[in-house]
């Protein structure tokens, strides 16, 4: 999960020398954060990938900005899911069909990816030898 921030233009920015970024532990305990990105003195230092979520825990995050007098307050925490690509879906059934339509059915893939499935993209090939189909849906 690629974490991204924007420093504040409060202060316009001077003497900022860098970032960082605390996370919990995906459990919901109650504001125990550890920090698991320095930028060192990169004020450029504004994103940072984050590995090794479960998918489907929610996590929340802070950062806080350095400048010559130390660490400064904490941001609002932001809480996001981590998620993976859903599993494979099977393929679809024709429940339906006529000389102008036909209705298709499918299932939803075992594994979602941690996170719900917000919408579904239904390909259409005449040539079944044709390497790009087109969207229907």
């Amino acid at each position: 999960m690629m974490i991204k921030w924007r420093r504040s233009d409060v202060t316009g920015n001077l003497g900022l020398l860098g970032f960082q970024l605390y996370m919990d532990d995906g459990l919901g305990n109650d504001d125990q954060f550890a920090a698991i990105y320095d930028s060192g003195d990169n004020p450029l230092g504004e994103e940072y990938l984050v590995t090794g979520l479960t998918p489907s825990w929610t996590y929340r995050f802070m950062v806080m900005a350095r400048d010559i007098n130390g660490l400064g307050p904490g941001s609002a925490n932001t809480s996001l899911i981590a998620c993976v690509v859903p599993g494979t879906m099977a393929a679809p059934t024709l429940t339906a069909q006529s000389s102008t339509s036909f209705s298709i059915s499918w299932l939803q893939p075992e594994h979602s990816g941690g996170c719900p499935i917000s919408s579904y993209a239904v390909l259409l090939s005449a040539d079944q030898a044709s390497s790009s189909p087109a969207y229907i849906v």
